[in-house]
């Protein structure tokens, strides 16, 4: 993944755009799944801060450890320091990260971004599923001072299902349903067992996407009282979401970090069969005892539900492993047929002893076959790190498809 601000992927039954511009951080842009248009774009404009006491005029409090804030973070492409994008260890030192994992048997992709606005550290993340998850996280660490504090993520999820035109939203209570007609923001029940859900329809296509409230989202409180804001697409709107509030004198003028407004009030214009732009709101609790290390997360489960049909393996596709045992440990080789020709697969190990998962990016031949061979090292005397069932998938990355095999044999890992 290059050290670019803007990019394309190309991932299995995905395609989209990706950006990171304006106060926006990490956006998701021009999405399709299996051919079918669903992302306008996805973003996070803000996450709201605040402590249980204000700052006070001009943050007085926060160098007397005493109160802070509140605050509006936003993350944006300003690179290093202690208000910018780091890069990220464990992605490649990249400023934007891209990770493949397998859960439950399915193909994952992160892409991310990680920053830092002085104290707190936080990391933007989307998880992108084969079989049609996207799930929005934000992870957080950090303490502006040693107090109990809220953070406030808002999520801009701009639905395309299927073009611009004719969606709605639908919501679920006890099994009972309703849906917006005009712009207004809404709340989850209070009561778990409703299962509070919502659905962005297609009026004509029917086909659609879920929102599922994440099980660390929160509970709204007098600063941030909303869950959800449902609104129709306007131009003007998407460049300036906020309802600025100005902040004392020297920031009289608006300033990102010290505005405490929030979310703009709808004006009441309708939202049946138009193209609309649902936002989500979390409400991540960090309680200073915790410490400065811990990090927190939240973020809600988006499901697309659409009548399209997987792509079905051609006749011979699939994947078989051989394992060679040595004085020193074995050989794995892992040979596919199948695949796109010239395109890459992502070939998995999950299950190795001590090594998690294990990922190898290989091209097919012309043919469609490739083979990837491995060493393991014998480096521990503990016959518990020898023995195991190890599960090895291939993932077209051009079709989505995926090919499983496991293998039941001596893997030496120290």
């Amino acid at each position: 993944m290059p050290n670019t601000k803007t990019g394309h992927i190309s991932w299995g039954s995905w395609e989209f755009d990706y950006n990171v511009v304006g106060f926006e951080g990490l956006s998701l842009l021009n999405g399709t799944y299996r051919g079918r248009n669903v992302i306008g774009k996805f973003s996070m404009p803000a996450i709201r801060v605040k402590y249980r006491v204000d700052g006070g005029y001009l943050d007085w409090r926060r160098p007397l450890s005493k109160g802070a804030g509140p605050y509006a973070d936003r993350l944006r492409w300003k690179l290093g320091g202690l208000y910018g994008l780091q890069q990220i260890a464990n992605r490649g030192w990249q400023y934007v990260g891209l990770e493949d994992y397998i859960r439950d048997g399915v193909q994952w992709m992160e892409i991310s971004i990680y920053g830092r606005i002085g104290a707190y550290h936080l990391s933007q993340q989307w998880h992108i599923s084969e079989d049609g998850w996207v799930l929005p996280r934000l992870w957080s660490k950090g303490l502006t001072i040693n107090m109990d504090h809220q953070h406030h993520p808002y999520w801009r999820l701009d639905f395309d299902i299927d073009g611009t035109d004719h969606n709605r939203v639908f919501k679920r209570n006890f099994g009972k349903w309703s849906s917006y007609t005009t712009e207004v923001n809404d709340n989850k029940h209070f009561d778990p067992r409703a299962e509070t859900a919502w659905f962005v329809r297609n009026e004509v296509t029917l086909q659609g996407a879920w929102i599922f409230p994440g099980p660390k989202d929160g509970t709204v409180d007098n600063f941030s009282r909303i869950d959800v804001g449902i609104r129709r697409f306007n131009a003007e709107e998407e460049l300036h979401p906020w309802r600025y509030e100005k902040a004392p004198w020297p920031h009289d003028t608006w300033n990102w970090q010290f505005d405490t407004g929030g979310l703009l009030q709808d004006n009441g214009e309708s939202v049946n069969d138009t193209d609309v732009v649902f936002w989500y709101v979390s409400h991540m609790v960090h309680h200073a005892n915790e410490g400065n290390d811990h990090w927190g997360s939240s973020g809600p489960f988006i499901k697309f539900a659409l009548d399209v049909p997987p792509r079905l393996p051609p006749p011979r596709f699939g994947i078989d492993i051989d394992v060679l045992r040595n004085q020193t440990g074995n050989d794995t080789k892992v040979r596919g047929w199948g695949f796109t020709p010239g395109g890459t697969v992502i070939v998995t190990l999950a299950g190795v002893p001590k090594r998690g998962q294990i990922r190898n990016y290989v091209s097919a031949d012309s043919s469609g076959k490739f083979v990837m061979q491995r060493q393991f090292a014998h480096t521990s005397r503990n016959p518990d790190d020898a023995f195991g069932t190890v599960d090895v998938y291939g993932f077209d990355v051009t079709t989505g498809l995926m090919a499983h095999d496991f293998v039941t044999s001596a893997y030496w890992v120290g």
